[in-house]
């Protein structure tokens, strides 16, 4: 074999050599990018944009949310809907592996209907007592805050059937009382009133700690007690504040896989009629 001869087949093994190594490197490469492929799932609310923030008692309340595989082999998942810590709604299912042609996502669609307020009693309620007496000898009502004149007679003592405040009787309506016998006369008054935002220009929650709102009521609880002993009439007025106010809610999904677990939410107030809530906040 001459040189030329030799040129050329060293030219060829060199080729062969070259070609062989491109090939490897290519195989490794393809067999180390599908490795290094990422494996996820997703979980989302669907138009999250228009998720309910004030509801009121009794309105249902709708959303969905999906679940989108990228994961590289067939993954079992679990999943709970939850208002307020109450499941809604929960289950099972499966997603093929993302590249096989099969449906990677799974949609869900979640419907409820919040059947009370979403009120808290955020202290300890506050009382406060009047009381004052009247002798009927000396005809005149000394309540802690001043003087009050009473009328009195032989027969019959007469009290304003509203001492509020121990201020200027409630000539509307008087209570009689017999001088000469021992005699109790007791009642009860309620009243509710709204105070701070309303409902609908409070700020959406952030989270727990921004869900209670400065939205609400103030509960309160009057009783009247006069006791008449022979013309001297002891009366106790005691009343009790009790203050609530609206607080979010949170609506959450979980959704967990072998690997992960993953969790979205929202907040929502429920609110009531201020009617309706007077009548069972009495």
């Amino acid at each position: 074999m001459d040189f030329e001869d030799k040129t050329i087949v060293y030219a060829i093994i060199a080729a062969c050599v070259l070609g062989i190594a491109v090939i490897g490197a290519l195989v490794v490469f393809t067999g180390t990018s599908d490795t290094m492929r990422e494996s996820f799932s997703e979980l989302y609310f669907e138009s999250p944009k228009v998720l309910p923030s004030v509801v009121d008692v009794g309105e249902p309340v709708a959303f969905a949310f999906s679940v989108v595989s990228h994961e590289l082999s067939e993954t079992p998942y679990t999943y709970t809907a939850r208002y307020d810590n109450r499941i809604l709604q929960s289950g099972t299912f499966t997603l093929p592996a993302t590249g096989t042609g099969g449906n990677t996502k799974k949609a869900f669609n979640v419907t409820f209907t919040p059947e009370k307020p979403g009120l808290i009693q955020v202290r300890e309620p506050t009382t406060t007592v009047l009381q004052t007496t009247y002798n009927g000898a000396v005809g005149v009502l000394i309540p802690t805050n001043g003087t009050q004149e009473i009328r009195g007679g032989k027969d019959q003592i007469l009290l304003p059937a509203d001492f509020s405040g121990f201020g200027l009787p409630d000539r509307e309506g008087w209570l009689i009382f017999d001088p000469a016998t021992r005699e109790t006369f007791s009642t009860t008054t309620s009243s509710v009133e709204q105070v701070g935002t309303p409902p609908a220009q409070t700020s959406p929650a952030k989270d727990a700690a921004s869900a209670v709102t400065d939205s609400g009521y103030t509960v309160s609880r009057t009783e009247w007690t006069i006791d008449n002993d022979h013309g001297t009439i002891n009366a106790r007025k005691e009343v009790i504040n009790t203050e609530y106010r609206y607080t979010y809610q949170k609506v959450s999904v979980d959704v967990s896989s072998p690997s992960t677990t993953y969790e979205i939410h929202f907040w929502i107030l429920v609110q009531e009629d201020p009617e309706v809530l007077r009548q069972s906040l009495y």
